[in-house]
């Protein structure tokens, strides 16, 4: 009898444990509503698709977007989760791009505090137009440097605005390379990237017509402007491959084809004579097997 009661403590206590090790989550969210389905109970963040879910004791389940699990964040130390969005525009408009604190942790609301940063991303898509500090670009990728002050725990602490333009790519990832409290330098600091789409693309066999880089050392021109007699081409390659180096009208009419064919990386010339050419502006335009320059031409007799 002493056996069996012994074994049946040790039983409820092996349970108690088990039970006990759960995995606390929860969901980060700015506002959110109560569905109700019959004795069914659902607590949802505001325009977010319900990717997580937990269970809680009472029956009810809550949903929302998982942006992060709340252990993330110290429990006795400042941290915060700050986010780059996800955003769009079309090119030629103007967008404000927020830079938001999605939650916050022993941040005290209502003092307050400085912040600096920076994150880069494909500049030939977005122009910065202003609240920034400074801007830099190598090549395609840009960098933003920022700061500002704040009183808020959560939500919108600065906008910055771009001028979309149409780049060499559809989708320009927004990546952070930093972002500090001046107040709080050991903070915890949770860096969530974003993202900018270009709207409204026009798309050819599938693929979007952007604006594509030139590769360095790649040219095209002419001279003399104006030429009386002999016009001549120059053109830099920097890729071998099928070329093709014609003369239009300003009306799209085709005068000419000066080459057609394969041409070896470096410099060429091209003759071109101009007898048989009105008098007029003309445009040479070049096509590699992965770029397009043009220039122009005037012929004067």
């Amino acid at each position: 009898m002493k056996l069996v009661l012994k074994i049946s403590i040790m039983l409820m206590f092996l349970s108690i444990d088990v039970n006990a090790q759960k995995t606390m989550r929860g969901v980060w969210g700015a506002g959110g509503t109560t569905a109700k389905t019959g004795s069914s109970v659902i607590h949802g963040t505001v325009s977010q698709t319900a990717i997580g879910r937990s269970f809680e004791k009472s029956g009810e389940v809550r949903s929302g977007f998982w942006y992060t699990m709340r252990s993330s964040l110290p429990k006795n130390d400042v941290g915060i989760i700050v986010v780059l969005p996800v955003f769009s525009g079309k090119a030629g408009q103007t967008v404000e791009m927020p830079i938001i604190i999605e939650s916050s942790q022993k941040l005290p609301f209502g003092t307050l505090w400085s912040f600096s940063g920076s994150f880069t991303y494909n500049a030939t898509v977005l122009e910065p137009m202003g609240g920034h500090d400074s801007f830099t670009r190598i090549n395609d990728i840009g960098t933003i440097r920022f700061s500002g002050t704040s009183t808020d725990t959560a939500g919108i602490i600065k906008k910055i605005t771009f001028r979309v333009k149409l780049g060499n790519e559809a989708i320009s990832p927004v990546t952070w390379d930093s972002f500090a409290i001046n107040e709080y330098p050991k903070a915890v600091i949770i860096k969530k990237n974003g993202q900018f789409q270009l709207e409204d693309l026009c798309f050819t066999d599938g693929k979007p017509r952007l604006i594509s880089t030139l590769k360095q050392g790649l040219a095209l021109s002419s001279f003399p402007l104006p030429a009386k007699g002999s016009l001549t081409v120059a053109a830099s390659i920097v890729e071998q491959g099928p070329t093709e180096i014609l003369m239009y009208a300003p009306d799209g009419k085709l005068i000419g084809s000066l080459h057609e064919g394969a041409l070896k990386p470096g410099y060429h010339e091209l003759k071109v004579d101009t007898e048989f050419i009105p008098s007029g502006t003309y445009f040479i335009i070049m096509k590699t097997p992965s770029d397009l320059l043009t220039t122009p031409c005037v012929i004067a007799k």
